[in-house]
């Protein structure tokens, strides 16, 4: 497990980048919709393209850090609880939305793509009526 500090920006590229791998295999396709995903949530807060590289950087070596799945899985959930106070219900849901867009990357839903996401939304305080 790793000891690294992180920020919400750090848990939002996490929770992304599980999200790629949560139906077994990461294509391209939902990596380049990462990339995208992450733009838009951070280059309005302040983060330009060299910190944005960093923060995934930074992001990626925590998530491939973890020994398990489940290990990584509790830690992002974590950081998702977090999430509910430190970020609007509006900002919540354009990430939950982002993972979903992720998700429907390579044109299908897997089964641990949907566990995920429903343990996501739950983490983040959202119900599916929010998403509506």
């Amino acid at each position: 497990m790793s000891e690294k500090k992180l920020t919400f920006a750090h848990g939002l590229v996490g929770m992304f980048l599980e999200m790629t791998a949560a139906d077994g295999k990461m294509d391209e396709v939902e990596l380049q919709t990462v990339g995208a995903l992450v733009r838009l949530h951070l280059e309005p807060n302040g983060f330009d393209q060299a910190a944005r590289k960093q923060i995934i950087a930074e992001s990626y070596d925590w998530w491939a850090s973890y020994e398990t799945t489940k290990d990584r899985a509790i830690a992002i959930f974590g950081l998702a609880i977090g999430m509910q106070k430190a970020i609007s219900k509006e900002e919540r849901i354009k990430i939950a939305k982002g993972l979903t867009v992720i998700a429907a990357a390579d044109k299908e839903i897997a089964e641990g793509e949907q566990a995920f996401f429903n343990g996501c939304l739950d983490c983040l305080g959202l119900t599916f009526e929010d998403l509506e």
